[in-house]
């Protein structure tokens, strides 16, 4: 594949040679250098996204079990690095953070309907 279709085009267009030595360098290092951009972009992009990412408390046990020989570890060793995480975890939650489910609801009064039309008729004398 030759690119001078392309360039008899682009000399076409804007009347320039596009093939001289000079245009050739400056276009080089015009490439080069949004190359040499993009990959300090790219750097940059991996370092802010590594040193930012959150770490949910509740994904602490799957990271422990993401970590390099963790599945040649015996399953007792592993049963006690998971326990030792989640006791972990249980530590350095808040005393007062109650889950819905902890929490106590507050009983309702079933003898009101919940709907005013839905209740029944008063007694007919």
């Amino acid at each position: 594949m030759t690119l001078r279709p392309f360039l008899d085009l682009l000399t076409a267009q804007t009347g320039e040679v596009v093939s001289d030595p000079s245009n050739q360098r400056i276009v080089t290092a015009v490439v080069v250098g949004l190359v040499l951009l993009g990959m300090v972009v790219m750097g940059v992009t991996v370092w802010f996204w590594r040193s930012t990412r959150p770490e949910p408390a509740a994904l602490a046990p799957l990271e422990e079990m993401s970590r390099r020989g963790f599945r040649q570890l015996p399953a007792d060793t592993q049963k006690e690095r998971l326990d030792a995480v989640r006791l972990a975890m249980a530590e350095e939650a808040p005393a007062d953070a109650a889950t819905p489910l902890a929490q106590e609801a507050e009983p309702r009064d079933d003898t009101r309907p919940i709907d005013p039309l839905l209740a029944p008729p008063p007694p007919v004398p």
